[in-house]
C-alpha cells in the first residue's frame, strides 16, 4: 500500500478482503462437507477444529450453512451471514427468498425470524430444558439401575398419558 492512503483506497481494499472472507467461508464449508463424506465419524469436526485452532462450533456452523445452501441455492445478492441466519430456521430457502425480495439486512432478517417465532417458546431454551431433563433421567437410571424398574413403568405411563392428551387436543392429561 502507498505511504499516503486515501480513505477511498482503504475502503476499497477492505471491501475486497471482506468479499474474499465470504468466499472463503463458502469454500471451507463445501470442503468440510466433502471431507466428512470421505472421513466419516463422530469426531470429524472436533479433529478439524483442533488442527485449525478454532472451535468445533465454528466448523459445524460452516458445514451446516453449506449443507443448507448448496452452490445452486445460494443468493449471490446476500452475504454468508444472511445464509447463516436463514439456515437456523426450519425453512431456510423461504427466508432467503424473502430477504432478497425485501432487501433485508442481516439484522432485519434476524428480527423478522424472531418476530415470526413470537408467542412460541424460545427454541434454544426449550431444547436446553429438554436436554437437561434427558440428562437427569439418564443420571437417575445410571445410579439406581434395575432397582428403578418401578419408576421406569411410572415414567412410561406418564409419557403415554401426555401423548394421549395431546392427541385429544388437551393441554395436559386429566
Amino acid at each position: 500500500m502507498p505511504e499516503q492512503l486515501s480513505f477511498e483506497a482503504v475502503i476499497s481494499r477492505l471491501v475486497e478482503l471482506r468479499e474474499q472472507e465470504q468466499e472463503a467461508r463458502w469454500e471451507m464449508g463445501d470442503l468440510l462437507l466433502q471431507a466428512q463424506a470421505v472421513f466419516p465419524g463422530r469426531g470429524f469436526a472436533r479433529a478439524v477444529a483442533s488442527e485449525l485452532g478454532c472451535s468445533t462450533r465454528w466448523v459445524r456452523l460452516l458445514m451446516s450453512v453449506a449443507r443448507a445452501f448448496p452452490q445452486d441455492l445460494r443468493a449471490a445478492d446476500l452475504t454468508w451471514e444472511h445464509h447463516r441466519i436463514a439456515a437456523s430456521t426450519t425453512d431456510p430457502l423461504a427466508w432467503l427468498d424473502r430477504a432478497v425480495a425485501e432487501g433485508w439486512s442481516t439484522r432485519q432478517l434476524a428480527d423478522e425470524i424472531k418476530r415470526s417465532r413470537a408467542g412460541e417458546p424460545e427454541r434454544d431454551e426449550m431444547l436446553a430444558a429438554g436436554d437437561t431433563l434427558v440428562r437427569r433421567v439418564d443420571e437417575y437410571f445410571a445410579r439406581w439401575g434395575p432397582r428403578a424398574e418401578a419408576v421406569l413403568r411410572r415414567v412410561r405411563l406418564r409419557l403415554a398419558a401426555w401423548e394421549e392428551a395431546w392427541a385429544q387436543g388437551l393441554a395436559r392429561p386429566p
